[in-house]
């Protein structure tokens, strides 16, 4: 065999990297056939798509997966499991487009590559992949609306395909109605160039793709579910000062997702990029000072949402995760000002304006979100963002960016596999102790955490009554905080706690313990 070139071994290794990646996402997609995430919402959906119902506590639409999970899961009998691996058939096409993305706008094979590593190494896309939620499903529409708007805006063809894309990604998710406004600034930009005219088959696609959007957002109306960020409801019960939280978040889970990519472009000072970095670097610590800590799943350890009270060690050692929380923002505000200052020389390039102002109407309807924000939602902003740094560091990388790109990106995904193995764990513990507390009392009258009271109480309720246990937007969640006083509730605890309960082993071992009233049924040793 002939030896291989450095360039090409790079490229070997990075793309090796992105399947050992989705064969990890395979792996703990095979996992327990629980709930994870918010996922229930969507899997009941899935199960009931030919019945024409969709649960009411939806936020997003994500008919394109749920008509995916109710074809692949049939055979399977609508196992959760299957319903995780069906989130396959949108997640490789959405990193191919996510490669292509970058290749188009001039990166060679390993920063192409990188352009998709990058994203499906993340720790927060990883956890997501795992699980039946819209996230990965709807950033994979975009990228793959994107890879065809910068088609259409460089080669002139796809538009029937983004038209296509561009649809889906409205019947996903609301955010997606910004994708024909950036392109069609995008074209008139175009269209200023030399022989680069406007031309009518330009209007008449434009058209089809604003009609397929329009048409994708009365779906929601039709059926009764909310299309995505559900601006109505948003907008109903605006908190000024929850309009900041997303730009207060964005540098820490911005520069967290774009930690690969921190050498990605030579910092070369100046006194332009001096008034823009140090300010940001100022407010960066102020936001941070206000708001003390990155929300989502990583972070918080246990999951996106309340789960149970109680200790929760975390996975990863605390100084690691400080580290990079550290890290995170000065990480943004390197690549931005120092990225801002190339693309300020290819302004003339729509292709990437339309990129830059797909990333900012994603940003700009996050920001009408004023009830709740997870690190998942800035998915959509960063990844736009990614082809652009990686066609950027082709030219302007700094020495060895790409080796530390693809070493940092592995790192990465180690801590993914152990948040995964840790999240699993505690889920199984989880399930089995619920179960064991159901024995004692009715699901409703027991606190077992956010999926597990949510597939025990509140989906039966639901199928019982047509009614959810809460109706929005006032009242106590008893989904999320379980009942006022509950006769049984479950709590984290150490691996050697004395109470009922069932142990976990993972890189934080625990126990997941029953407190109450504990009747006979459940014995003194719960642990086996």
């Amino acid at each position: 065999m002939a030896v291989l070139s450095r360039p090409q071994a790079g490229v070997f290794a990075v793309a090796a990297l992105a399947i050992v990646a989705l064969v990890g996402i395979v792996y703990f997609d095979l996992g327990p056939p629980l709930a994870f995430n918010d996922d229930y919402i969507y899997s009941w959906s899935a199960r009931h798509l030919v019945t024409g119902q969709l649960y009411p506590r939806q936020t997003a639409l994500a008919l394109p997966q749920l008509v995916i999970g109710w074809l692949i899961s049939g055979p399977f009998g609508q196992d959760q499991r299957a319903l995780r691996v069906s989130l396959l058939l949108v997640i490789v096409p959405g990193a191919w487009a996510a490669y292509r993305l970058a290749q188009r706008l001039g990166a060679g094979p390993i920063w192409s590559v990188l352009s998709a590593v990058v994203l499906i190494t993340s720790p927060i896309f990883f956890n997501l992949a795992v699980s039946f939620m819209s996230d990965v499903a709807y950033l994979s529409l975009l990228l793959l609306a994107c890879n065809a708007g910068i088609a259409w805006i460089g080669e002139n063809r796809n538009q029937a395909s983004f038209g296509i894309w561009a649809t889906l990604a409205m019947l996903e998710r609301f955010v997606g109605v910004g994708l024909v406004v950036a392109l069609t600034v995008a074209l008139i930009l175009r269209s200023r160039q030399p022989g680069r005219s406007f031309q009518r088959s330009d209007t008449v696609w434009l058209a089809v793709a604003a009609l397929g959007s329009a048409i994708a957002a009365m779906v929601p109306i039709v059926l009764g579910v909310s299309g995505g960020l559900d601006v109505v409801d948003r907008l109903g019960h605006f908190q000024l000062g929850s309009f900041l939280t997303p730009l207060a978040h964005l540098p820490v889970v911005g520069g967290y997702l774009l930690l690969p990519l921190a050498a990605a472009i030579r910092v070369r000072w100046t006194w332009r990029l001096a008034l823009v970095a140090v300010p940001g670097a100022a407010l960066v610590i102020l936001l941070l000072w206000m708001f003390t800590w990155p929300p989502g799943n990583i972070w918080t350890f246990v999951g996106p949402a309340p789960t149970l009270a109680g200790f929760k060690p975390p996975p990863v050692p605390l100084p690691v995760i400080l580290a990079i929380i550290g890290l995170c923002p000065i990480v943004l505000w390197l690549l931005g000002p120092v990225s801002s200052v190339q693309w300020v020389a290819t302004r003339s390039d729509p292709r990437f304006v339309f990129l830059l102002l797909t990333s900012g109407v994603q940003l700009l309807l996050l920001m009408s979100n004023t009830i709740s924000f997870y690190d998942r939602y800035y998915l959509p902003v960063i990844a736009p963002l990614v082809p652009i740094i990686c066609a950027l560091a082709q030219v302007h990388g700094r020495p060895g960016a790409a080796l530390l790109a693809t070493v940092t990106s592995a790192a990465l995904l180690g801590l993914a596999f152990v948040y995964e193995q840790d999240y699993q764990s505690w889920q199984k513990a989880r399930d089995q102790a619920a179960q064991l507390a159901y024995r004692c009392a009715e699901p409703t009258r027991v606190n077992a955490g956010y999926e597990a009271n949510a597939v025990y109480a509140e989906i039966p309720t639901y199928e019982a009554t047509r009614t959810t246990l809460l109706p929005r937007p006032v009242g106590r969640d008893l989904t999320l905080f379980g009942p006022v006083r509950p006769d049984l509730w479950l709590t984290f605890a150490a691996p050697d706690d004395s109470r009922p309960g069932v142990g976990y082993r993972s890189s934080a071992p625990g126990k997941i313990v029953i407190n109450g009233s504990i009747c006979r049924a459940i014995p003194a040793d719960a642990s086996h």
